[in-house]
């Protein structure tokens, strides 16, 4: 068993050992949240866009022009 006279010795030691090892762990927890968060977005961005295509189709509408595709846009001239 290792004896320590001094507690500020036992910091430095528990700071040059384990504390390394902690800030590696940080790092990886960090990054794996990072990806994560990164395949969510990508994983609704893709659905969002299977269901904006079924809409479409089964409305015949193009939701990026604001009107159906066959649509053409006509001017009313006023009567006499």
């Amino acid at each position: 068993m290792i004896e320590f006279t001094d507690w500020h010795e036992l910091l430095l030691i528990w700071i040059m050992c384990g504390f390394p090892q902690e800030e590696d762990e940080i790092k990886k927890r960090d990054e794996e949240r990072r990806r994560k968060r990164i395949y969510d977005r990508w994983e609704k961005l893709c659905k969002g866009l299977l269901i904006r295509e079924k809409l479409e189709k089964k409305y015949d509408y193009n939701f990026s022009r604001g009107k159906k595709p066959n649509q053409t846009s006509t001017t009313v001239s006023p009567t006499k």
